[in-house]
């Protein structure tokens, strides 16, 4: 199970993220592979607590092989994205 600072890392990355494409870089050129890029980590960053939620949730439910699933599907989306970026 992730801790609680591992989960506001994703969340300051996300607001980060927006912050630096939407205030700071608003109305220069961007790179368009740039671009992809960072709504690539993005998405990585806004599925992994999704996933961490449903997670929890199953476990507390009783379904523990649907809580490990979804725990490797957050591992390996969020190593595949950063890897391929």
């Amino acid at each position: 199970m992730l801790s609680s600072g591992h989960f506001m890392f994703h969340m300051a990355f996300l607001v980060g993220s927006y912050i630096a494409s939407n205030v700071v870089l608003k109305g220069i050129a961007h790179d368009p592979l740039a671009e992809s890029v960072l709504q690539q980590l993005n998405l990585a960053h806004i599925l992994t607590p999704i996933s961490n939620f449903i997670s929890i949730w199953a476990t507390m439910q009783g379904y523990n092989v649907l809580s490990k699933v979804l725990d490797t599907f957050s591992i390996f989306q969020y190593q595949t994205t950063i890897f391929y970026a």
